[in-house]
């Protein structure tokens, strides 16, 4: 099945859409009340097209900050549940309502649905992220993954909130090369808006990913890298959880060329130590 991405459309007003669709404030349930409402629509406006590019990731976001507020609830899989709707939902845009519906099954089967549904989903505008959302770049950073693991089956761990959206898109177009058996995760690593220490992950997840991680490239993914603090503390976390295995570091915009300084810091540690 051909991918189309869904932030194809938005190229004409990128940066208005943003400024006017990013900022939010809402519960899950309204999301998906949204969602429902954009399928019903015969013809999207610009203005749809831009909500069904944001919303999806608004879900995981959701769900991935319930987790972490109520870890005694272990929402591991309620996570992984909303990833898979969130990428169906990007990829079969004719079939949103059907795939939002099974979403809303599913929670219904849980113990937590109505704690769940009255997540309070919270984004404001973020020029950076959203710049480095844009397609073309996304576009770029899929050609750069192929180039660097060919065929290669590979765990995509999306550094959220911000890298998750554009996570998603080059995700899709890096695996629908035939990749059918790679696999879409995010971690929450929020330096500035929840005010991450280290990526929010559970002792179930790192054994998730360890388990997910056997025969495939591992990718670390953000959106954009500034200063590279944050993806170096990013990779010093995953060494340990991946028992210093080699991993790939990507992002869509590294400005002032930080990812790639690190990526040679880190080569040129490793040499010290064979």
């Amino acid at each position: 099945m051909a991918y189309h991405s869904p932030f194809e459309p938005l190229q004409s007003a990128y940066r208005l859409l943003g400024s006017e669709r990013m900022r939010y404030s809402g519960s899950l349930e309204n999301i998906l009340f949204q969602l429902e409402a954009i399928a019903s629509t015969p013809e999207w406006a610009t203005a749809d097209h831009a909500d069904f590019v944001l919303h999806p990731p608004r879900v995981i976001r959701a769900v991935v900050n319930q987790k972490i507020q109520s870890p005694e609830h272990q929402l591991e899989d309620a996570v992984q549940k909303a990833i898979a709707y969130t990428l169906n939902a990007y990829q079969e845009p004719q079939k949103l309502r059907a795939t939002t519906q099974a979403f809303r099954e599913y929670l219904q089967t849980t113990a937590h649905e109505e704690r769940l549904l009255s997540t309070n989903i919270s984004q404001r505008y973020d020029s950076t992220t959203w710049d480095a959302s844009a397609p073309h770049l996304s576009q770029a950073s899929a050609l750069r993954l192929a180039q660097e693991i060919g065929k290669a089956e590979f765990l995509f761990i999306a550094l959220g909130h911000g890298g998750v959206a554009a996570g998603m898109d080059v995700y899709l177009r890096a695996a629908e090369k035939k990749r059918k058996k790679s696999l879409f995760y995010v971690v929450r690593f929020s330096t500035d808006k929840h005010s991450d220490y280290s990526p929010r992950v559970s002792v179930r997840e790192a054994d998730f990913l360890r388990e997910e991680a056997e025969g495939r490239a591992i990718i670390l993914f953000d959106e954009d890298v500034t200063t590279g603090e944050t993806m170096g503390k990013a990779y010093e976390f995953f060494s340990d959880v991946f028992d210093e295995r080699d991993f790939i570091l990507l992002t869509n915009l590294d400005t002032n060329g930080e990812l790639e300084k690190l990526k040679k810091k880190i080569k040129k540690r490793k040499g010290k130590r064979t």
